[in-house]
């Protein structure tokens, strides 16, 4: 499933602040200056009814039809019956008939978020600065990001045109190594329980906001199937983190890939597109600390493989002994500070004591 170049920008807040209201408010606007504007709305339990009991349709899904649509002269309609609540970045998919999309509902995945907040219902926001694209509110507050009052809807839609005029991004396949044998985890790191989701589909649907495609690099097809378009066994073996990178890098539909760890829960999609967007003119963007660089968190140019396949038959396995052969942009912290100060995009869990702190980190930022 490709994800969406359509820009999706969610509405969120608290019950009662004002959302759909304010999302009514963006749509006349946006309509007004002539763009086509696509709304999902994220319900969050089971068995919501939108056809009559008795209609034709009705009947149809009644007696078992997985897939009902109703078409007329003037509009269309679907209703479809699935065994998991699909992603954002799916149902934004299937709208690239519009200029923009709006969402009501959807709190803890998308990039561009718009909360509400009404005095009478609450002065504190639910997002921190660094997840919001503005605040609409009628209370100033002590925010870093633009804010605007309820009423008003054309200064947040100069604010989303922004967005919808920016350049389609460069097309990268992400890549998630799960061959890993978790062994001071003590169990399989990729399928931790977060906030009712395995990590790994964390991951999955946050790096789907900066790829094409997911492509996971682990020996278990089966097991790692449901998360990905694709999985892709090592074909060098006992060469470890490297044999999975370039797996995943050979596999890759797009020139450029987004290589990243299955126990990387709180990455940031806005640093991951940063890193594609200085991939223009090198082979690889790693960050590069004191410590050394972050090999599993960067964005890799096919023109790699050949300087890998080099470094492995020379009986090597570090990660980062072909870096002398390709063009590298390192990049300083500095340089990503105003998206990620902490670095918790980089963030990846290897034993027990560092999945607890991981959590805690994880409830502070939903």
């Amino acid at each position: 499933m490709l994800r969406s170049l359509v820009p999706v920008v969610n509405v969120v807040g608290r019950s009662k602040s004002g959302r759909t209201t304010l999302v009514e408010k963006l749509i006349a606007e946006l309509k007004g200056r002539g763009y086509r504007v696509g709304t999902i709305k994220h319900h969050s339990h089971p068995g919501f009814v939108m056809d009559r009991p008795g209609t034709d349709t009705w009947r149809h899904a009644q007696a078992g039809s997985d897939h009902v649509v109703l078409a007329a002269p003037d509009k269309v309609a679907s209703i479809r019956f699935v065994d998991r609540e699909p992603h954002l970045h799916e149902m934004a998919a299937m709208m690239n008939d519009v200029d923009v999309i709006l969402t009501e509902g959807y709190l803890r995945t998308g990039r561009h978020r718009i909360e509400v907040v009404r005095a009478a219902r609450s002065s504190e926001p639910i997002c921190r600065p660094e997840q919001l694209l503005a605040l609409a509110t009628d209370v100033p507050l002590a925010y870093e990001v633009p804010q605007y009052g309820l009423e008003d809807a054309a200064g947040l839609v100069d604010l989303i045109e922004g967005l919808i005029r920016q350049p389609v991004p460069s097309l990268a396949t992400g890549v998630i190594l799960a061959g890993g044998e978790s062994r001071r985890m003590g169990r399989d790191k990729a399928f931790l329980d977060l906030g009712g989701c395995p990590m790994i589909a964390i991951v999955a649907d946050r790096l789907r906001q900066v790829a094409d495609e997911i492509i996971i690099s682990a020996d278990n097809v089966e097991r790692f199937a449901p998360y990905g378009d694709r999985c892709v066994p090592d074909l060098y073996h006992g060469v470890g983190t490297l044999g999975g990178i370039h797996a995943g890098l050979l596999a890759a539909s797009h020139d450029l890939a987004v290589i990243v760890g299955c126990d990387m829960p709180l990455l940031n999609p806005d640093v991951l597109a940063r890193f594609v967007n200085w991939a223009a003119e090198a082979d690889l963007v790693v960050l590069r600390q004191e410590q050394g660089v972050e090999p599993l968190h960067a964005v890799y140019r096919k023109s790699c493989l050949p300087a890998i396949e080099k470094t492995i038959q020379t009986g090597q396995r570090c990660a980062y002994a072909f870096y002398n052969d390709i063009r590298v942009r390192y990049v300083h912290p500095g340089e990503i500070a105003d998206l990620d100060p902490e670095l918790q995009s980089f963030c990846n869990v290897n034993t027990p004591s560092e999945w607890s702190e991981v959590v805690e980190q994880a409830a502070v930022l939903q």
